[in-house]
């Protein structure tokens, strides 16, 4: 029986997101009674003052301290160590559809994993954590002075920017990462094979979340495409496409950040004729 991997990557990026939720309320909440205790000028508008600055540097050091700590550390840890349950899952479900994997594909697999485990890590490192979190949390903090906002409108401004901070963070660096991981594998076991149609497999129509899926995604889901249509796409631009994103990496990123999709590798036989008609109308076969 298949294992669902976008479920195995959702469950694991929840876990970390619903951390980053917590941090991120923390900061959110430690900023907002920062706001409510500095000093203001006579029109009511926040002012720098030496006051202000150390009050400001005492709530940047809390802050810092949630996200380097067990708790946090220990959530990172789960990521790091569910990839190779997720290499396992992707290689299980390949088996089940097209057979063994050969044994002189194992050494790549081992490579990807170790270099993936590896970036996690540096993704979610201290160093990276304070880039962009820490430092862009600073930079809010400064804005607030800056900025010459009222308290009403500094806390509003705090509401809007801190908590979408942390979980964007983490959307898009953990799940994002841990989706492209997941579509390598199925890209090194499809060249193995020799397999060049494959299904764009996953969601169609509303998300779980209530948003649509991209239109990209919407063009090309539930319908198989030959292994050259798919390293034409990204000529194309679409709302949420990777930069880097090329003919070789499209495999990887699909439809861009938190792309829930995957390309699922298709044996010869179950091409449906639409595919094979459309592939030789665009010269492809």
């Amino acid at each position: 029986m298949a294992t669902n991997i976008d479920t195995l990557i959702r469950t694991v990026t929840n876990d970390f997101v619903e951390g980053m939720e917590k941090s991120g309320e923390f900061a959110r909440r430690n900023i907002i009674g920062l706001v409510r205790e500095l000093d203001v000028n006579e029109d009511g508008t926040l002012i720098a003052t030496d006051r202000n600055s150390s009050l400001i540097q005492g709530v940047s050091i809390g802050i810092q301290q949630v996200t380097a700590s067990f708790a946090f550390e220990n959530r990172v840890d789960k990521v790091v160590n569910s990839i190779p349950d997720i290499r396992k899952a992707v290689e299980r479900n390949f088996i089940v559809q097209h057979g063994i994997i050969k044994g002189e594909t194992i050494p790549i697999l081992n490579n990807l994993q170790t270099r993936v485990e590896n970036d996690m890590e540096q993704i979610l490192s201290a160093q990276t954590i304070e880039n962009e979190i820490h430092q862009p949390v600073s930079d809010i903090t400064q804005q607030l002075i800056l900025g010459n906002f009222s308290q009403e409108k500094a806390i509003d401004f705090v509401n809007e920017k801190v908590p979408n901070l942390f979980t964007q963070f983490a959307h898009v660096r953990v799940d994002t990462t841990l989706q492209q991981y997941s579509r390598s594998i199925t890209q090194i076991l499809a060249e193995q094979e020799g397999l060049i149609w494959f299904k764009y497999s996953g969601p169609t129509g509303p998300t779980s979340l209530g948003n649509h899926i991209r239109d990209f995604c919407d063009d090309h889901v539930d319908q198989v495409w030959l292994k050259a249509e798919i390293e034409q796409w990204p000529q194309q631009n679409w709302d949420g496409k990777i930069p880097s994103t090329n003919s070789f990496t499209i495999f990887q990123n699909l439809g861009g950040y938190n792309c829930r999709h995957d390309l699922t590798p298709v044996a010869a036989k179950d091409v449906p004729q639409s595919s094979i008609d459309r592939a030789k109308r665009n010269g492809l076969l």
